[in-house]
């Protein structure tokens, strides 16, 4: 509720993301898809904004979002959705024949 007073949605999606790693990590898969589905909206309201944005933040904003994007992968693998978790980082386009 701070952050949103202060109008600061990176630091929001920040406290989020670590909320959601934390929840995570606990086994707690519930919370931790809320608090990263808080995150990602938080750093999606600043991607309309990014070519405003000053370039190193722009940068911690797409660190961010990297990053919520692989906790929300992990996620699905730790409850065994590992096809979702592939597709979250697209891992899908990998053809398994050509490595063989």
């Amino acid at each position: 509720a701070l952050t949103r007073i202060f109008d600061n949605p990176i630091l929001e999606g920040e406290l989020w993301l670590n909320e959601g790693k934390r929840a995570r990590k606990t086994g707690l898969f519930h919370i931790a898809e809320n608090s990263l589905a808080h995150a990602d909206a938080a750093f999606e309201a600043m991607t309309e904004m990014r070519a405003n944005l000053d370039p190193s933040l722009a940068l911690s904003l797409n660190k961010d979002t990297h990053d919520v994007r692989v906790q929300f992968a992990k996620l699905k693998a730790a409850t065994g959705k590992t096809t979702a978790a592939l597709q979250l980082l697209d891992q899908d386009r990998i053809d398994i024949k050509s490595l063989l």
